[in-house]
């Protein structure tokens, strides 16, 4: 069983990853992988097949084991997964710096690198040695024997740091329960909202209706509940998640600021001003005054946007709706109430024709259409009765497969990712094949009602099937350069150029089957859809913003001792357009920045969305461009540096314009 963990010659079987399981399968292979490292250390003359390919051997191994209790955590966590967890993560930690610290590891590199063959190895080969030497180096592998171990240890610690934050986030979230016994404090929530507050009720053996902070839960309260107590409460409760303000238990403050000075501690041993720097070495912005350039062009395109429309939504509410003032948890509400005034129709309204299984028959088909691929269901172990597998198939060859779970339930993190499974690579003549998880959190079906999805549900869906055809697509043979192994602030480029297709109306009105009718949705209603496609556009790239330049402020900081949430309030004072109490607490469940890998990178969102723009609108001009897509971007990976494939395909350097067109900034 434990062998079976660690070898992956087939989809795994879920239910052997238990507590029991996982803690002996990841030790034994931490256990090979130094074996393996003893070996490599003893060549002489270093080659690609005695030192980088067994090297990858052995920590692929690690990773992928470690990755799959890391993975069911995530989907389905229970408190003694997150123990085991908790208990490898100092192992893994202490595994992954030995490696980088090491010196002898580190001189077969530059042998490598700077040996007489390194010009016949592939572009792959040639980036993968690069990258490697430029890890060691970051790890701090010529620092003095002292400085190493100081850096081990704060890996160790941020290792357990990080995945207690997100553990917290997820607690909070699954502690939270209201219970509402009068049906009238639901008036306005649709009705398959409706019946999933009372299959939780009925799941909990109580009466009535139950609400938890899903985040269809949570966008459904504060979307369409008439009540703004309910509204306030629901608000409050998700805004206050894994903060001083709830359970002190699950209280993320200390972890923050404790994980804010561990990286400046970092980056000051690594010889680094602060941890800014050290991020953006590995990602394709140069400096944090580039950065902090683009997010203020930016913002000078959209806050005044966004302010205009804040006085736009504030005189509805006046006018039309009788409200005096609008208070944050009513401002979804009151947006709802004017978008279906404005443009006539309703979300609810919409939906109908979008059930979840067409949306995406109508994903796959549209892959085909790019790509030449089909995909097929196959019966695998998985680890929910949600969960389908799929082998992607071209010219009649598997040549991956992805695991999709939509669907929200407790014990699964909140949000939407995909993440690799393992990733392609072709070694000792046997090729791996790419599998990958794509995973979201959208409003289960009932007994009485199929799953659709919103037009933004349906953005979110193909923005993560864009990662996945990153992942899969890949012709790439060495593993760390392949699939999605680029540069932070390029990686979200294919999932956004993939949101654009959603928007094509001949695309929506295909994709549509009415959940009852089995009709296509009427034209005019996709033209209304459409139409409002920007609607409080300027607000919500006004919120981006703020999370980028939040993020950018407390990782500028020299020792991080700073307060995090005075500077959260700082920045949303200078910059935010829609005010929030000064109870909120949003950065304790900010696990992009703090638990994730965006760090000093939730620009990348923005970046990014430049980069998608400019191809997205060259491949809706042109459809039969794909392929070059497909040749230039996808398949290559990390291979070669995302700017350079970018240059290939666009034949040029990035450019606003589409941005900024595309987003309703400029005509």
């Amino acid at each position: 069983m434990q062998k079976e963990l660690i070898d992956f010659k087939y989809n795994p079987n879920f239910s052997y990853v238990t507590p029991e399981n996982m803690g002996p399968a990841v030790r034994l292979a931490i256990k090979q992988g130094r074996e393996q490292i003893v070996l490599i250390k003893q060549v002489i003359v270093p080659t690609w097949n005695n030192v980088a390919e067994p090297l990858m051997s052995a920590t692929d191994r690690v990773s992928r084991s470690f990755g799959l209790i890391e993975h069911i955590t995530s989907v389905k966590s229970t408190s003694e997964l997150r123990a085991t967890e908790q208990e490898l993560l100092p192992e893994l930690s202490d595994f992954s710096t030995k490696i980088n610290q090491d010196e002898k590891l580190y001189e077969l590199f530059k042998q490598l690198k700077f040996g007489p063959e390194y010009k016949t190895y592939s572009a792959a080969q040639r980036r993968s040695i690069d990258l490697t030497i430029q890890a060691f180096e970051l790890s701090g592998v010529n620092l003095p024997k002292d400085k190493k171990e100081k850096l081990a240890a704060i890996n160790s610690e941020l290792s357990v740091l990080t995945s207690k934050f997100e553990e917290n986030i997820l607690k909070s979230t699954d502690e939270f329960k209201l219970n509402v016994s009068d049906i009238n404090e639901l008036s306005g929530i649709p009705d398959n909202m409706v019946a999933i507050f009372a299959d939780n009720a009925k799941k909990a053996s109580i009466d009535g209706w139950r609400i938890g902070l899903s985040a269809p839960e949570v966008g459904a309260i504060l979307k369409y509940a008439n009540s703004q107590d309910l509204r306030y409460k629901i608000y409050r409760a998700y805004q206050t998640r894994a903060s001083d303000q709830g359970n002190q238990a699950f209280d993320n403050t200390n972890n923050m600021q404790k994980i804010l000075k561990l990286r400046a501690e970092k980056a000051n041993i690594l010889g680094y001003k602060n941890y800014a720097e050290v991020a953006l070495v590995t990602k394709m912005a140069k400096s944090v005054s580039e950065v902090d350039a683009m997010l203020m062009d930016v913002m000078t395109s959209a806050r005044p946007i966004a302010i205009s429309e804040w006085k736009d939504l504030q005189k509805y509410a006046r006018t039309e709706m009788g409200m005096d003032k609008i208070d944050p948890w009513d401002a979804n509400y009151v947006s709802e109430k004017m978008r279906k005034s404005q443009y006539d129709f309703s979300e609810t309204e919409v939906e109908q024709y979008f059930p979840t299984n067409r949306v995406v028959d109508a994903l796959f088909q549209k892959l085909n259409q790019m790509y030449g691929i089909t995909f097929a269901q196959k019966k695998v172990p998985v680890w929910h009765d949600d969960v389908k597998y799929y082998q992607v198939v071209k010219n009649g060859n598997v040549i991956g497969g992805i695991y999709v779970d939509l669907y929200a339930r407790d014990g699964k993190r909140s949000g939407a990712w995909e993440n690799g499974f393992q990733k392609r690579r072709v070694f000792d003549g046997k090729t791996q094949l790419p599998m990958a998880y794509l995973v979201a959190n959208f409003t289960p079906p009932t007994s009485d009602n199929p799953a659709t999805l919103k037009i933004g549900e349906i953005e979110t869906l193909f923005h993560e099937m864009g990662h996945t055809m990153h992942e899969i697509m890949t012709t790439i043979d060495v593993l760390d350069v392949s699939g999605t192994s680029v540069e932070w602030d390029g990686v979200e480029l294919p999932s956004q150029m993939m949101e654009e297709f959603v928007w094509n109306r001949d695309f929506l009105i295909a994709m549509s089957e009415h959940v009852k009718t089995h009709e296509k949705i009427p034209a005019a209603l996709v033209d209304r859809v459409i139409s409002a496609k920007h609607f409080q556009n300027g607000l919500f790239w006004v919120r981006q913003l703020e999370y980028g330049i939040f993020d950018m402020k407390i990782y500028e900081s020299k020792t991080g001792d700073i307060n995090i949430m005075d500077e959260w309030f700082r920045v949303r004072e200078k910059y935010g357009v829609v005010p929030s109490p000064n109870w909120t607490r949003f950065p304790t469940a900010f696990s992009h920045i703090f638990a994730g890998g965006y760090a000093m990178g939730y620009y990348s969102y923005l970046w990014s969305r430049v980069l998608s723009s400019d191809v997205a609108s060259v491949l809706i001009e042109s459809p039969e461009r794909s392929y070059d897509y497909l040749d230039e971007i996808l398949s290559v990976g990390g291979s070669r540096p995302m700017a350079e494939s970018f240059r290939a395909f666009m034949g040029r350097g990035p450019s606003k314009d589409a941005f900024l067109r595309l987003q309703g900034f400029k005509k």
